[in-house]
């Protein structure tokens, strides 16, 4: 039985393709529509990074100055480009980044090491005799309370050690999106459950059943996933995705606008502004 590989773009990655000069651009997407015919092939220059945080990033020239990040777990098919850069600078992105699938939520997320060292430190530092009750915004919530957010528990130290609103913004860029919105709602005074609700639509749900944290393109289906990483499903998508002038958010839909749209309504449907129905 063959094996079809499949490959998925970031909203990372177009983000670092947009910021490219015109011609390294067009060189990009030529490349890309190559790469999704064929990933293995022997024209493909993959190269490693070292002391790389993860073992499933590899590098790929674009030319003899730029290359771009790809992400190939060790079982499947499925490549993911998630960067484009200068040779030098792409390697520097890709170094400390983890891309894994989160065992609560069982949606990839990307987490930068280099963050959740310092943030650790940070947080280890010693407080001063007598030890004082811990406050900020989220005391109230437990290891398991913090999962079900989406968070990553490499980055609950970070978010224990958040005392304001204004910190939590801060932290932004470095956490999940579910995680962020869901934490955000909650600093806000919004009810846990509700504020998951919200952020990932479906709720997030602990269950006895593992999730295969292998399994990346199973993962690839959850809401959260689809904020970040689009699965190209054909030579037309990826040329419009590439060439158009579209918005990110036409591609990379909030859980609540992912779920409107893959809707099977029995009749007409109006979405109105607030995404009520």
């Amino acid at each position: 039985m063959t094996i079809v590989p499949q490959l998925a773009l970031s909203e990372s990655f177009l983000t670092a393709l947009a910021q490219l000069p015109k011609p390294i651009q067009k060189k990009v997407r030529e490349f890309t529509a190559k790469f999704r015919t064929n990933p293995t092939s022997s024209a493909i220059n993959y190269e490693s990074i070292h002391d790389v945080r993860d073992q499933k990033v590899r590098t790929v020239r674009i030319d003899l100055a730029y290359r771009a990040v790809v992400v190939h777990p060790p079982s499947g098919a499925l490549y993911m480009l998630v960067w484009v850069d200068h040779h030098d600078e792409a390697m520097a992105w890709a170094r400390d980044k983890v891309f894994d699938i989160n065992g609560t939520t069982g949606a990839i997320q990307v987490v930068d090491m280099q963050f959740v060292e310092r943030a650790t430190e940070t947080a280890a530092a010693p407080v001063p005799a007598p030890k004082a009750k811990p406050t900020g915004p989220f005391v109230a919530l437990s290891d398991d309370d913090l999962a079900r957010t989406g968070l990553p528990d490499v980055l609950v130290p970070a978010i224990r050690a958040v005392q304001s609103d204004e910190g939590l913004e801060k932290l932004q860029p470095y956490l999940p999106q579910e995680a962020f919105e869901a934490l955000y709602l909650f600093a806000a005074g919004i009810d846990l459950d509700a504020a998951i609700r919200e952020s990932s639509r479906p709720p997030i749900v602990v269950t006895t059943k593992p999730v295969d944290t292998t399994d990346f393109a199973t993962a690839l289906q959850k809401p959260a996933s689809r904020r970040q990483f689009r699965l190209i499903e054909s030579e037309d998508e990826l040329e419009e995705m590439l060439n158009s002038s579209l918005d990110k958010w036409r591609v990379f839909l909030h859980p609540t606008q992912d779920a409107i749209v893959r809707a099977n309504f029995r009749g007409p449907a109006r979405v109105l502004g607030g995404g009520a129905l």
